[in-house]
């Protein structure tokens, strides 16, 4: 059994009566708030309740209001996770298309190093966003990561891509 949070199983009970996440905090918070939605869900094989994070997380992207995972939750996910997990692959595309290192050391300098320390994320993180970068195209807008939401839904067919009804503006066939 997961040993989840007071926080975690609130939302999912939330998403139970209401269907939609509703986080009880903002910023990074938030977003360790969905990681651990998303690992109860994925520990208890619930691809709805997955799939509901990552579009309530790809949503808050495409929004403007881009938050970044602390590298300390990049951690977890990847150590957490599969290699074709959907937030694993979610989190290097976005980092990829949205991260500017810049902005790191700024928060380093304001005090906040124990959310953008370097050292605290895996090796195969920076990895696969300097693997992508190398073929990336931002030229070409808008970025998956934002804008295909069922990207990171692994769905098992075209057919229940099609039945869920999360055909995105891009209708890229990935999902």
């Amino acid at each position: 059994m997961i040993d989840a949070s007071k926080d975690t199983l609130e939302m999912v009970l939330s998403w139970l009566y209401t269907g939609c996440l509703i986080p009880f905090a903002k910023g990074e918070r938030m977003l360790s708030q969905y990681w651990e939605v998303f690992l109860f869900a994925d520990i208890y094989e619930c691809p709805a309740l997955r799939r509901t994070v990552m579009t309530t997380i790809q949503k808050s992207c495409g929004s403007g209001r881009r938050v970044f995972f602390a590298y300390r939750t990049i951690r977890k996910v990847y150590s957490m996770t599969p290699e074709n997990s959907a937030i694993r692959c979610y989190v290097s595309e976005f980092y990829a298309n949205h991260w500017k290192p810049s902005k790191d050391n700024i928060e380093l300098a304001n005090g906040l190093a124990d959310k953008y320390c370097y050292q605290d994320a895996p090796v195969d993180f920076f990895y696969d966003v300097m693997t992508l970068l190398s073929t990336l195209d931002k030229t070409k807008p808008p970025c998956l990561c934002c804008s295909d939401f069922c990207r990171y839904h692994n769905h098992e067919s075209e057919e229940e891509r099609l039945a869920s009804m999360c055909l995105s503006s891009t209708r890229s066939g990935h999902g």
